[in-house]
């Protein structure tokens, strides 16, 4: 494995930065993760060669938190269910925990499933379309957000949720297979801490916005995020919204490159009590292929 100075050598890392190879590790940073409302970007230029937002239901996905205040550190999640399943695709839509579809199938599920893909998408699958319905369905969101950001330790034994992880996966895989990069926002009701050169991720599957007027959703910690591994699910939904949500997957990993209070906030930012901005820093999967391989 290639490695950047001073990382270590316990995660896959695929990672792009000018100054970094493409394939690395990344250093292990222990922090809960966001588990509060995004926010969203309105009026801004964004450079798109594939739009990447990803569009959910009413805002159902956006996590808005009512927990107390508290100071919540910024890190790498380590309890992550974060396999990116680089390499083992085709081994495991053989394994039975795959194949089986585990979700009672309402009719709106069945519904959204069944749409066709946008030229372009023809690659979706209707286990990855299924896989998208039920997420934006809002039954088993909450749950299975959870499971993600901590269940590593039973990930191989009695995880839950691998049909759903492993398909929504994909389909965020599928939709941007070339990485393009598009500027979202995230706003909270959750205070957060971090320090400029951190490198971070969310730790579980998080919706984001182009939008930046989305209120309700907080503004005690607001992020402005340049992410190049979210996916734009467009109308592959279980209800349409114009909320132009983008799905980070667990795996990405940002650097923190800039906090701003006061007066150096953003514009359409001003009312957050603190902005953070991050950049794409790559993917670091701890559990890539852990089914397959048996490791870690």
């Amino acid at each position: 494995m290639i490695h950047c100075s001073g990382l270590s050598d316990h995660s896959t890392v695929h990672h792009r930065p000018q100054n970094c190879p493409k394939t690395a590790s990344l250093p292990s940073l222990s922090a809960p993760v966001l588990d509060a409302a995004h926010g969203p970007s309105e009026g801004e230029n964004h450079t798109l060669t594939k739009r990447s937002n990803l569009v959910l239901v009413q805002g159902v996905k956006l996590g808005v938190s009512s927990a107390p205040e508290t100071n919540t550190e910024l890190g790498m999640v380590e309890d992550s269910v974060d396999d990116m399943y680089s390499g083992c695709t085709d081994k495991m839509k053989d394994m039975q925990e795959i194949k089986e579809k585990k979700y009672e199938e309402n009719s709106k599920v069945l519904e959204c499933s069944k749409k066709t893909p946008d030229r372009g998408d023809e690659a979706l699958t209707e286990n990855h379309m299924k896989a998208i319905c039920v997420y934006t369905s809002n039954e088993i969101y909450k749950e299975f957000n959870n499971a993600v950001r901590e269940n590593k330790s039973i990930y191989k034994s009695t995880f839950k949720y691998h049909y759903l992880h492993f398909w929504l996966t994909t389909a965020i895989q599928t939709l941007n297979n070339n990485h393009h990069c598009s500027t979202t926002y995230r706003r909270s009701r959750m205070q957060f801490t971090g320090q400029v050169g951190n490198i971070i991720r969310f730790g579980s599957f998080t919706s984001t916005s182009l939008k930046t007027n989305l209120k309700s959703f907080g503004s005690k910690t607001c992020f402005k995020i340049t992410t190049c591994l979210g996916a734009d699910l467009k109308h592959y939904l279980i209800l349409e919204s114009a909320e132009q949500e983008v799905l980070i997957p667990p795996y990405e990993t940002f650097n923190i490159t800039a906090v701003f209070k006061g007066k150096d906030k953003p514009e359409a930012l001003k009312d957050c009590e603190v902005v953070f901005v991050l950049k794409d820093f790559g993917a670091s999967s701890r559990l890539n292929c852990a089914l397959i391989t048996g490791s870690p």
